[in-house]
């Protein structure tokens, strides 16, 4: 345990419990914890472009036969449509 002798230390304690305790709240606003999901989390891989949902990356029109499209970890509600080119 910590004895604190004289004004100047209880002072300095209150700073740096002030300081402590405005980190604390910035870094609790900041949403560290929950990462926020990518606007676009699906990729082709061979263009590089990325899109917002899976039908839009197959339905561009720099998506070729061959083609590899990336999909972000996730639960995607969206009817999709693949015809062979």
């Amino acid at each position: 345990m910590i004895k604190l002798k004289g004004p100047k230390l209880c002072k300095k304690q209150h700073i740096a419990t002030l300081i402590l305790i405005l980190t604390l709240i910035t870094l609790n606003n900041t949403n560290l914890s929950k990462p926020q999901p990518s606007p676009h989390p699906v990729h082709n891989i061979n263009t590089g472009i990325n899109y917002a949902t899976i039908q839009a990356a197959i339905n561009a029109p720099e998506t070729l036969n061959g083609h590899i499209i990336y999909v972000e970890a996730g639960t995607y509600i969206e009817p999709l449509v693949i015809n062979n080119r």
